[in-house]
């Protein structure tokens, strides 16, 4: 269960309570919702070791052109964010 941060304000007529989630809680939750599991794990594995992303474009490099997908263009691998780099291998290991 995740910790939750609480802050009372006290107003005149009556005191609210404000739950509030860590940033890094909030972040985590909205890639999860637009995410496979498995590549929310390996964003994590990239954000430590950012030498690995080179294997992950490799592969999808490879896949692209395999399946002769025209609308993905492997030189555009290096402007995309991590996160979409790892649901884009993701999404082409689960499709061969």
């Amino acid at each position: 269960m995740l910790k939750s941060y609480t802050a009372e304000i006290i107003t005149k007529e009556q005191a609210i309570v404000i739950e509030a989630l860590p940033p890094e809680v909030v972040y985590y939750q909205e890639l999860k919702a637009m995410s496979h599991f498995a590549a929310l794990q390996d964003n994590l594995k990239l954000a430590m070791q950012p030498e690995l992303r080179t294997d992950y474009e490799n592969y999808i490099t490879q896949e692209l052109i395999k399946s002769n997908r025209p609308g993905l263009v492997p030189s555009h691998l290096l402007e995309l964010p991590n996160i979409t780099i790892t649901n884009l291998y993701w999404y082409l290991k689960n499709a061969s």
